[in-house]
């Protein structure tokens, strides 16, 4: 297992995800990609409402914050790990985040996929196992680690 990908996004499951990637990597001595996904949705809904272009501003900066706090998110995660000596490079992508994960994944190809259960995308149909989460495991043909929350 030399390459492992850890899909974050600031929540708890996340963060535990990425703790058990180290231990991984460090028993194996695997390298470990973080990847972050900004997901378009702020502009959909603008688009939705038919009227594009009066929201055109505000959907460039809305992208460009996301962005922006997305690639904040993985150099924290990225410093941490290099100080814990974990081969490891960080990434901002932006998509729909299960569909990328998955091409990501299996185009480069990875090892292994660890992700958390739920993610900050937290509502009804994620009370069990979050709907980004759901959608890789049910199509992404790699091996795929789920962590669920565990005591601190």
């Amino acid at each position: 297992m030399k390459k492992i990908l850890v899909p974050v996004d600031g929540s708890r499951h996340s963060h535990q995800a990425v703790e058990t990637a180290v231990k991984m990597a460090k028993q194996m001595n695997s390298r470990i990609t973080l990847i972050n996904v900004v997901n378009p949705v702020a502009s959909i809904l603008f688009a939705s409402s038919g009227e594009v272009g009066r929201y055109d501003d505000k959907i460039a900066e809305l992208s460009k914050k996301m962005k922006k706090e997305s690639e904040n998110l993985i150099s924290r995660f990225v410093e941490d790990l290099k100080k814990q000596g974990i081969e490891v490079e960080g990434l901002s992508l932006e998509g729909y985040p299960a569909d990328l994960i998955i091409k990501y994944a299996e185009e480069k190809p990875y090892d292994l996929v660890i992700m958390g259960s739920v993610g900050l995308g937290k509502g009804a149909k994620s009370l069990i196992l979050g709907s980004t989460t759901n959608k890789v495991m049910h199509q992404l043909n790699i091996p795929l680690l789920i962590v669920k929350e565990y005591p601190q």
